[in-house]
């Protein structure tokens, strides 16, 4: 908590005062954090959102004059709003609209060329400044998306937010792996620039590599956790910033094309090493463009609604807020009511719809370029700068510069999207390879 400076001049009567209707403030604000954190539809893009949240109000909490957000604050705090008493600041969370769609029959509605804009007319026509959130129903290991490499990629869930041109999105999903090989790489590989002293920390904490691991998507098994977030210009259709990063349980690898996330100010007076430094990591970004390729797949979601319009239910989902449970059930119970939805309607399209005979299918995804000409840096919050157009940006502003390490060709390939069939075949296919007795049901 950050109190407020006292007055000069009060007794200590007024300081009391003071002090006691500073207290009961700071605790209506924790109670609307609790209730906010509480009222998602509890799926793991909803979740993941609320947790960008806590990480950006811890920062307010440490410095409200001049938070030191952390770069990905450029992107995400679209899908926020800020919130003041007068006395303490906060962020909320943005106006949410929550979907929920069976990954097969939106496979074959981008096969059909139904949306040859590529999702654009949809995007732009989304309500500004609202979360649209689409969540895979059914196991998402089921239908994963694999690339010409051979990595698997499922999809939970991803949410848009727009304003004006540009579209603020995130991606929540992960690599189908073997965790257990993949934690053994990871604690590999700390251990050994730890050796050779390349491990650098904040203040006085230190690595424990024991307990770095590749983890798990919750309640999923198998799927290394990864979260995906980018900013897009709808008029030119190019990216400006992307980010992959992997949940490693204390901490998160994460990598990124966007400037900001090594503190470079200016492109035009980055240093040498800066420069290697980016290059570095756009090619790290680049070697899991599956996870863009299905990202920008995604964007086709408002429009496949849409085109399924006639078939779109309405189901409900109690929230956590719904339960009255969890440790800060009491805060949440005295946060005002519109803070704390009991139940989220789900615009939902179930529809099993498989290609009849085909266990697996593919497509090419949309081959959005990356913008070279210059990137976003980010403001001190409620500071306004300027788009590359000129125009107020609340937040950031443009800087132009040509941006070297984003001038790559595009990896051309297509996807294959697996279905439960086949995956069942592979699974008896290594079964019968140990040796193990293996029965199918192929009625699906």
């Amino acid at each position: 908590m950050r109190s407020p400076v006292h007055g000069a001049g009060r007794s200590r009567g007024e300081r009391r005062q003071h002090e006691k209707e500073a207290k009961a403030a700071w605790s209506r604000v924790l109670d609307r954090r609790a209730a906010v954190a509480a009222s998602g539809a509890g799926f793991h893009v909803d979740e993941e959102i609320r947790e960008f949240l806590g990480l950006y109000n811890s920062r307010l909490d440490e410095n409200a004059d001049d938070p030191r957000m952390p770069f990905s604050f450029g992107v995400l705090q679209a899908f926020m709003v800020p919130w003041s008493d007068g006395r303490f600041r906060s962020y909320e969370i943005a106006p949410e609209k929550d979907h929920a769609y069976s990954v097969g029959d939106f496979v074959d509605f981008i096969r059909s060329d139904r949306c040859p804009d590529a999702g654009r007319a949809r995007l732009e026509a989304l309500p500004e400044g609202i979360v649209h959130s689409y969540t895979a129903l059914d196991d998402i290991r089921e239908h994963a998306f694999v690339d010409a490499a051979g990595e698997t990629f499922a999809v939970s869930g991803i949410s848009f937010v727009r304003f004006g041109p540009r579209l603020h999105w995130m991606m929540v999903g992960g690599t189908v792996c073997d965790l257990q090989e993949q934690t053994a790489k990871i604690q590999a590989f700390y251990r050994d620039i730890e050796e050779k002293g390349q491990i650098e920390t904040r203040g006085s904490r230190s690595l424990d590599v024991g307990k770095l691991h590749a983890a798990p998507l919750p309640d999923v098994d198998g799927v290394w956790k990864t979260v995906a977030f980018g900013l897009f210009d709808l008029d030119r259709m190019v990216h400006e910033s992307r980010t992959f990063a992997r949940d490693e349980g204390p901490s998160r690898s994460m990598v990124s094309d966007d400037p900001a996330s090594i503190g470079i100010d200016d492109v035009t007076k980055a240093t040498p090493d800066q420069i290697e430094g980016m290059k570095a990591f756009a090619a790290r970004v680049d070697e899991h463009r599956i996870v863009f390729d299905v990202a920008e797949s995604l964007f086709q979601l408002p429009s496949y609604f849409a085109y399924r319009v006639r078939l779109v239910t309405q189901t409900e989902r109690r929230t956590r807020a719904g339960r009255s449970a969890g440790a800060d059930a009491a805060r949440v119970l005295r946060a005002p009511r519109d803070l704390r939805p009991g139940i989220r309607r789900i615009e939902t399209l179930e529809i099993v719809n498989l290609t009849p005979g085909g266990g697996t299918r593919s497509y090419t995804p949309p081959r959005f370029q990356v913008d070279l000409e210059g990137f976003w840096r980010t403001l001190r919050p409620g500071s306004v700068g300027r788009d590359r157009n000129g125009r107020p940006e609340p937040g950031r502003t443009w800087v132009r510069g040509h941006v070297r390490w984003r001038d790559r060709p595009a990896r051309t390939g297509v996807i294959t999207v697996k279905a439960p069939i086949s995956l069942a075949l592979e699974r008896a296919e290594r079964l019968k390879a140990k040796g193990d007795v293996v029965s199918i049901d192929a009625d699906v």
